[in-house]
């Protein structure tokens, strides 16, 4: 009750997932909006061009695999060793805290560019990240994401993944013998990105 009673005092309530719009409906908030992550309101090109500004390692573009996992998480580990052997790719992974001993390159001091540069020059990215899978989609590579075990969190990256039609890429048995078709996923997700730029309009000139 007193969650429902803050929210009426909002004059707009804007939600990134479809199931943020159920919970809300359940509240009797019924005029939520459904919009992008902010990420996306930027396009592939002047993402690109903020990489200019990024540390660049001493790593052949494509010629690894980028992994990004916050937990140490064993069908990440499974995964991501069989995808290496069958493609022929290295590991490379992004760390926060500890290093994944079974990849081959451990980077710990990357920062957002960094991170960005990583995603754009690797071969496929396997993470438990909705942000890389966002910036996965956005540079418009291969990649394969899992939910985050012991977070009931994952909405957020299924329900994303419903939108563009990619749900065989969350939580993978094996990897897939088909490129993602990124011509099909950018026209699905322009006419929610446009969503958002309204919606935006609409509370900037109300």
């Amino acid at each position: 009750p007193f969650v429902k009673n803050q929210l009426k005092k909002f004059d707009y309530i804007s939600v990134r997932e479809r199931t943020g719009l159920e919970i809300l409906r359940n509240l009797g908030i019924n005029d939520a909006f459904l919009v992008n992550d902010p990420v996306f309101l930027l396009d592939k090109e002047k993402w690109l061009h903020l990489l200019n500004h990024s540390r660049k390692y001493k790593l052949p573009c494509e010629d690894f695999i980028l992994l990004y996992d916050f937990v140490g998480d064993e069908r990440i580990e499974k995964f991501v060793k069989v995808l290496s052997v069958e493609k022929n790719l290295k590991i490379v992974s992004v760390n926060d805290f500890e290093k994944r001993k079974y990849a081959d390159i451990n980077i710990s001091n990357a920062g957002p560019l960094e991170f960005l540069y990583l995603i754009r020059c690797a071969s496929c990215i396997v993470s438990n990240s909705f942000h890389a899978t966002a910036f996965s989609v956005i540079l418009e590579r291969e990649f394969y994401v899992f939910s985050l075990q012991g977070h009931d969190n994952s909405t957020r990256m299924s329900d994303f993944l419903a939108t563009i039609h990619l749900k065989e890429r969350f939580n993978p048995c094996c990897s897939s013998n088909k490129n993602i078709d990124y011509l099909s996923v950018n026209s699905m997700l322009a006419p929610y990105i446009q969503d958002s730029y309204s919606f935006l309009d609409k509370v900037l000139n109300d």
